[in-house]
């Protein structure tokens, strides 16, 4: 199952109202899809494992996974794994949160409160966390992360986010997508209908 496979599925999906996603190489459908790896991802709790590199008195990191959806929690080790505050609990740094910001434009993780010598030390450096994943989309099989048994709930939150853009734009004109049983609806409707649809799916 590759991305090709995938959008034609997706487009052939939304009948009529593909043609009003005219963007070159269907970069809205795509766009669409990748949103929809993302909340697929948050919704079969996708994760992955990242390393950052701390530095004292810096908040924000520009090394980000492309995939990353949202940060789930952070490794940190206890006073009594590192030797320094061995037996000392109190003087040991807390683990630091560790979220995800947008600064001019692109992507940062954002670490507060700002580390200290004492937590980078407590991490030899290196902080390691997990992250929720997007399904990776590719262009193989092999670089398509997606199961099998989840690609029409993706084309379903794929839709949900056609028809909020749709919304966006004030669209008014009654849509009808393949496979609903439903009348036409118009696109905040169905938006909400398919939101729905989507978190109540197993």
């Amino acid at each position: 199952m590759t991305l090709t496979d995938i959008l034609a599925d997706y487009r052939a999906s939304l009948n009529d109202s593909a043609s009003l996603f005219t963007s070159p190489d269907y970069g809205d459908l795509k766009r669409h899809l990748w949103r929809a790896a993302q909340a697929l991802g948050t919704k079969r709790h996708n994760t992955s494992h990242a390393t950052l590199t701390l530095t004292v008195g810096v908040m924000y990191y520009t090394d980000v996974p492309a995939d990353l959806v949202s940060v789930a929690g952070v490794e940190w080790p206890t006073a009594e794994q590192f030797a320094p505050w061995k037996g000392a609990e109190h003087d040991f740094p807390a683990p630091p949160r560790l979220t995800v910001t947008r600064l001019g434009g692109a992507r940062n993780l954002y670490v507060r409160p700002w580390p200290t010598r004492a937590m980078v030390d407590a991490v030899n450096g290196t902080l390691t966390y997990t992250y929720v994943q997007a399904f990776a989309l590719g262009a193989t099989d092999e670089e398509t992360t997606l199961p099998e048994a989840d690609k029409w709930l993706l084309i379903l939150r794929a839709q949900v986010e056609a028809m909020r853009e749709l919304s966006m734009r004030s669209h008014m004109k009654p849509v009808q997508l393949r496979g609903m049983q439903s009348s036409n609806m118009q696109p905040s409707a169905l938006y909400e209908l398919l939101l729905k649809e989507f978190e109540a799916a197993p």
